[in-house]
């Protein structure tokens, strides 16, 4: 008998990880085509649809997510998608100003792509994503490059703070952890980071004192 281990037997191929993948998408249609696409690929990944009801109780290796970003639910639903997975890839034709900022809000990496892309992207974004890489289709690539030499933004360049990014700030100004402002508002920790650094990128600071500076200066907040 050959004993395990034996020179000139070769050992066995170690198994492959199972990538776990959530499909979000408003369409069974899309879903099921963004499945299909997956399991057509060589990646060894298990893709899970919204609609089976385990999003709520579970977490994933990335998650895929088809929106049309410049809809006025689609920050909310980047947000909520991003605290399901490790990496998520977002499927969209316009994507907003501020989306590196919702993206940032993945715990691990993150891909923009074109609806119209294939089962090959799709399947090498979603290993990307999974292991804490970025990636983008070329046109976005262009798309979300900065220029070069270009001024500083100016606080609220890029838009007003929302209601809640204000009730945010306030509680900042109170010296309130991340903990309580959590606890104060009835929101993940994982959001207020979020919203913090929302209103980082909104105000052009860099840390909560700048923060706290720059809108006392602006009005939005009493000291």
């Amino acid at each position: 008998m050959t004993e395990p281990g034996n020179p000139g037997e070769p050992d066995a191929a170690p198994p492959k990880s199972i990538l776990r993948v959530l499909i979000v998408s408003d369409s069974p249609v899309v879903r099921a085509g963004l499945s299909s696409m997956l399991a057509s690929s060589t990646l060894p990944v298990v893709a899970v649809e919204e609609s089976d009801g385990l999003a709520g109780r579970d977490y994933f290796d990335a998650v895929v997510l088809s929106a049309e970003a410049d809809e006025p639910s689609a920050a909310d639903g980047i947000l909520s998608a991003a605290e399901l997975a490790e990496g998520m890839v977002l499927l969209t034709r316009n994507p907003p100003d501020d989306l590196p900022v919702l993206l940032s809000a993945a715990p691990g990496g993150w891909a923009l792509l074109s609806p119209d892309t294939g089962p090959h992207e799709l399947a090498a974004a979603v290993l990307a994503v999974s292991s804490g890489l970025v990636a983008l289709s070329p046109g976005f690539a262009k798309t979300l490059r900065p220029e070069p030499d270009e001024p500083a933004a100016s606080p609220l360049e890029s838009g007003p703070l929302t209601p809640r990014e204000l009730e945010v700030l306030a509680l900042i100004s109170a010296g309130l952890a991340n903990k309580s402002i959590a606890r104060a508002l009835g929101i993940s920790e994982h959001t207020v980071k979020f919203h913090i650094s929302s209103i980082y990128t909104r105000l052009n600071v860099a840390n909560r004192a700048e923060a706290v500076s720059v809108a006392a200066r602006l009005g939005l907040i009493t000291l």
